[in-house]
């Protein structure tokens, strides 16, 4: 016979297992997406994928031919960091709807300077830990 709180745990692992799915749908999806900017002089038009990789940098027009190269220089620092944030953005507003209200979305994602952004596996693994056993219904406390 099962303890209620046994039952909440049961349904609480389920809901996480849920989530889980749900979230690594979301990580599949953004795999190969990407996001592309034009500068606002239309000279340079960067691709940035959902990590913030630039993978392609492109001159559409041929201005760049004159611009001097500080000028270049500062427009495609300029631009790689709007693409870099409209990627970001879209990575966000798919992780937003699957993460409680309230969690600093932009820091999970991109980590705060010292890791590269949420382990959802190590997440898991230390509330196991610290609810005192492993996964609903392996045998394993």
């Amino acid at each position: 016979m099962s303890s209620p709180l046994h039952n909440q745990v049961e349904q609480a692992y389920a809901e996480l297992e849920k989530k889980r799915a749900a979230l690594s749908e979301v990580q599949g999806s953004l795999a190969g997406a990407s996001s592309t900017v034009q500068s606002r002089n239309r000279a340079v038009a960067v691709t940035m994928s959902s990590r913030g990789v630039v993978t392609e940098i492109k001159f559409p027009t041929g201005a760049h031919r004159t611009m001097a190269s500080a000028e270049l220089g500062a427009l495609l620092v300029e631009t790689i960091e709007a693409a870099r944030e409209e990627a970001m953005r879209r990575t966000m507003s798919a992780f937003e709807g699957l993460l409680p209200s309230g969690l600093p979305t932009a820091d999970l994602l991109m980590g705060d300077g010292t890791d590269a952004g949420l382990d959802l596996e190590a997440l898991v693994s230390e509330a196991l830990r610290a609810s005192g056993g492993g996964a609903p219904g392996t045998g394993a406390r």
